[in-house]
């Protein structure tokens, strides 16, 4: 009645669902309280508002409406809280995000991040580094909280606090112009193959399922289930463990270019160093893009003592292990009769099937 007036035609649609009616509703339910209630919504209404649009107007506006907290009171709870937090590295000697858990397997991962600001009044854009800190709970592991962060807004700072030098500052590193030696690999290689072997059962599952519906070929309603859909449904089913979902947080960017030397061998302490604080006695691991992975690999050849491959792993990030396996299986079937089998079938004409092998 408030949108559209007392009309039986307005009443009669299927118009309950919209967005409008229920922000409505949820005003009137809000206000229409007996005791006051606190004003956490109102705070975390505010700070939404301005980290998506960094708006004072409309966070005045907003507050005129007795929606939202005041501008200034938004700034002064936001520099509270980034003070906060570097208490919170002061104190741990190490920056490191209160949001992660301690004892589990924990993952580091480093890239560039590009922001070129496509208005005509930036002043400016930004080619940095960012790292990531990625948590591996189990079924019977899912690790131990960390103490939470208490925000004290009464203590008033015009700035936040500088993040801790060692993290803050990176240091300059000279290669040597001629490459660093590969060391030789001492003892066996041994792999483990249960988690591949796991894998390999669940295909075969798929496998087995496209067999038992082109046998039944007779219904024409029967349709095959796609291949995502099979292992959604599978994933949901007792045949698949239950995997805990992983713990991500982003560390403070670094305004400093990722391919460089100085970059990477710092982005390498910091991994060991978060690792170290959040799950003693693991070796550190850290993802990163081929470039960077080419980067990481010499430093660890040229100071064994500090970076050497038995105190940290460096590795290559999933989307490029997927593209290195990818393009592998096209050098494969290169010279097989791939293309021909693909445009005779009607699948692909014989230029799209050899862009696949690529």
């Amino acid at each position: 009645m408030i949108l559209g007036g007392p009309s039986i035609e307005t009443h009669s649609s299927n118009v309950v669902e919209s967005q409008s009616i229920l922000t409505i509703s949820q005003l009137l339910q809000f206000n229409c309280a007996i005791r006051r209630r606190k004003d956490a919504d109102s705070i975390n209404l505010g700070m939404v508002i301005h980290a998506e649009t960094r708006k004072n107007d409309l966070i005045d506006k907003i507050f005129s409406l007795e929606l939202s907290i005041s501008y200034g009171r938004v700034m002064n709870t936001s520099t509270a809280m980034g003070n906060s937090i570097c208490d919170r590295f002061q104190n741990d000697d190490v920056v490191c995000p209160a949001k992660p858990r301690g004892n589990i397997f924990t993952t580091g991962a480093i890239d560039n991040i590009d922001h070129n600001a496509s208005s005509t009044t930036a002043k400016g854009s930004l080619h940095g580094t960012a790292i990531s800190l990625f948590q591996h709970p189990e079924v019977d592991n899912l690790g131990t909280d960390r103490e939470g962060i208490f925000i004290n807004e009464n203590l008033k700072r015009d700035k936040i606090k500088p993040l801790p030098e060692r993290f803050s500052i990176v240091p300059p590193v000279i290669l040597p112009k001629e490459p660093a030696a590969v060391p030789l690999l001492e003892g066996p290689l041994m792999i483990h193959s249960d988690h591949f072997s796991d894998a390999q059962d669940i295909e075969y599952r798929w496998l087995n399922h496209v067999r038992q519906e082109i046998e039944k070929r007779d219904d024409r309603d029967k349709e095959t289930m796609p291949c995502s859909a099979f292992h959604s449904n599978l994933s949901q089913s007792h045949l698949v463990k239950a995997i805990p979902l992983e713990f991500s947080s982003v560390l403070p960017l670094f305004q400093e270019k990722a391919k460089s030397a100085a970059m990477i061998r710092h982005s390498m302490t910091i991994t060991k160093e978060c690792v170290s604080f959040l799950n003693p006695g693991q070796i550190p691991a850290m993802a990163c893009d081929q470039p960077l992975y080419a980067l990481a690999k010499n430093i660890q050849w040229i100071l064994p003592e500090r970076y050497g491959e038995n105190l940290i792993v460096v590795m290559f990030g999933g989307l490029h292990i997927e593209i290195a396996s990818l393009r592998t299986i096209g050098d494969w079937l290169q010279d097989s009769v791939w293309v021909n089998a693909l445009s005779q079938s009607n699948v692909a004409s014989a230029g799209t099937a050899d862009s696949f092998l690529k």
